[in-house]
């Protein structure tokens, strides 16, 4: 699990509990009872990662997960799932684009003061 957890760059703690709440599934162990990753493994925790790095919930990087498990019939929902994301982060990117330019005013505001 530590070459897992350096490749990405996720505590073993985490890696854990992704394990036990079903974000990560059907993890496969070697005779000694170790966990063994994949290269699809690591590829899908690099989803998660940016699913969580962009404010998406847990609870909805779980249901997704759910869904990836349950196959092909579940696209829609799936697509659907990630289109609600992408209106949120529409949202804080627009919020947080506001905040950029009225930061910039205000610096352009202190330049005067003192040019």
């Amino acid at each position: 699990m530590q070459r897992f957890s350096t490749l990405t760059n996720l505590s073993s703690h985490t890696i854990r509990y992704y394990e036990k709440i079903g974000v990560l599934k059907h993890i496969a162990r070697n005779a000694g009872g170790h966990r063994f990753f994949t290269t699809k493994d690591i590829e899908w925790i690099e989803f998660v990662k940016r699913l969580k790095e962009m404010g998406m919930p847990l609870d909805n990087i779980k249901l997704y997960a759910d869904l990836r498990e349950q196959g092909e019939s579940t696209a829609d929902q799936r697509k659907e799932l990630l289109q609600e994301h992408v209106v949120i982060l529409e949202e804080r990117i627009a919020l947080e684009a506001l905040h950029l330019k009225k930061i910039k005013e205000k610096i352009l505001y202190y330049e005067s003061l003192s040019g």
